[in-house]
Order: structure tokens, then sequence, then C-alpha cells
């Protein structure tokens, strides 16, 4: 199926995005000569913030005690810090590949816990333009993915 980008122009490709707190990836999916599904991963970041250095500094987590003096948050609360930081680096992301390939239509795969921290950070103009789909499918290898059945229905229902 035909589709209009942004520009006027017509494109036949479906645009997925695939996300976990430790990655996202970009991949373009087209139909090839014999009508089967074809997936080229056109670009990805990874999470900085995991495991960094970070540890030692005050968050968004940390409360403020006695004096003023910020208190830390405990590793538990550091995953979520790391995954939360990661989700606005990934809405920025998202938002930036959308303009640079003139994406009309996205369908973001991820973990409902990810799907709301991007959410929460997008660009309400670039979420308009996505389907959220929940399923963490990120550390699926690419050749594989066009079988999963969450990333048929996407396609073939596009």
């Amino acid at each position: 199926m035909q589709r209009e980008r942004l520009n006027g122009d017509r494109d036949d490709a479906n645009w997925l995005c695939l996300a976990d707190a430790r990655s996202c990836r970009l991949l373009k999916a087209t139909r090839t000569n014999t009508g089967r599904w074809h997936l080229d991963e056109i670009d990805t970041i990874e999470n900085e913030w995991e495991d960094s250095k970070q540890h030692e500094r005050p968050n968004e987590l940390a409360r403020l005690v006695e004096r003023g003096t910020p208190r830390y948050a405990d590793n538990g609360h550091q995953k979520e810090e790391e995954r939360r930081r990661f989700a606005r680096d990934a809405a920025d992301w998202i938002s930036k590949r959308l303009h640079r390939h003139e994406i009309a239509s996205l369908h973001l795969f991820a973990a409902a816990s990810m799907i709301g921290e991007i959410r929460a950070k997008a660009d309400k103009k670039l979420w308009r333009r996505t389907t959220e789909h929940e399923a963490d499918l990120n550390s699926i290898p690419q050749g594989k993915l066009v079988k999963h059945p969450a990333i048929r229905t996407a396609l073939n229902g596009a």
C-alpha cells in the first residue's frame, strides 16, 4: 500500500521503531518483487546512561534532606532513572528520524512502560504519527523480526 510522504511524494515503505531500556532501532519495511516483506535497519541509538558514572550524582529521584543536602537514588531507582533519561533521548532521536526520512507513519514496538516513558517525553506532533504496539521485540534479530506475529499484523494492516 502506498502512502503519501510529508512532502507529498508516494512511499510504499512501512517504518518500524523497536525500543527497550538499552537501545532503539529504526527499521524500514518494503516488499520484495515476490511480495514478501524485507526489513532494513536504518539507524540505531544506544542507551548512554546505562551504567554511566552518573551513579554518584544527584538525579531527578533524589530528595532533599536536612540543610538542602541532596540524597542519591538507590540502585533500584537508578535503573528507573536511566530508563527515563534514555526515553527522553529516544523520543528526541525518533522525532529527528521522522523528519530526516520524511516518515508519515511509524509503528513503535516496546514494553508498555517504555512506551509510556517515550510518550511522556515525545513531541505531540510526533505522537500523532505513531502507532503504539506493546511488544518488547528489540532483542529479536533483524532476520527473524518479519516472522513475528506482531510485526506481520502491523505490516499487513498498514
